[in-house]
């Protein structure tokens, strides 16, 4: 008799406990909790963009995105943007009329290849108990990363800086100035000196 007393209070405490989403564009959604005459807001689960190039700075910018994901219980989504290379330049092109107009490379067995390297990154993250996500883009840098930060409603962005020179900037200029100069969100470089 008192399991179904017991059972009976609990199922009149949650007819009470109704849940809430509200969707804001500037703070993300929202969840209104009301439980009796209370009620109270609690922030979603926060996302945090991490653009991954395979280079020698991608182990600690994900220990690092992985170390901010627990303390914020957030969702880590792993984006690589395969860039295409042009097949040709013409004659009197600047940097940006290459940059506006890339050829789309179909090639199978690069983003096959490039999925296959993500979902290696991220088994160990999951089996911590992480949620992750894996996007593998065609584009160019700094656009797609903007734009996933926007589509995915991102919290933060973490990316690593190679620690190029000003001449490599002034000619080619630099992902993580464009993402800072862009971002939707609040975006952590994590310095090449940190990442060597």
């Amino acid at each position: 008799m008192g399991s179904s007393t017991n059972r009976a209070a609990t199922d009149r405490a949650e007819a009470r406990t109704a849940r809430l989403s509200i969707e804001n564009p500037k703070t993300g959604t929202l969840s209104r909790i009301v439980s009796g005459k209370k009620s109270f807001y609690v922030r979603a689960m926060k996302t945090i963009l991490v653009p991954i190039d395979f280079s020698d700075s991608t182990a600690p910018v994900l220990a690092k995105a992985v170390e901010i994901a627990g303390e914020l219980s957030a969702k880590l989504v792993l984006l690589h943007v395969v860039e295409p290379v042009a097949s040709y330049v013409p004659v009197g092109a600047t940097m940006d009329v290459i940059a506006a107009v890339p050829p789309v490379s179909d090639d199978q067995e690069t983003m096959a290849n490039v999925g296959h390297r993500l979902s290696a990154l991220a088994a160990p993250l999951r089996s911590t108990g992480l949620e992750v996500d894996e996007e593998v883009v065609v584009g160019l840098a700094v656009d797609d990363i903007v734009d996933q930060a926007k589509g995915s409603k991102a919290d933060y962005i973490v990316l690593g800086s190679h620690g190029h020179g000003a001449l490599y900037h002034l000619f080619g200029g630099s992902v993580v100035t464009g993402v800072l100069k862009r971002s939707p969100c609040p975006v952590i470089v994590i310095p090449a000196k940190l990442t060597k």
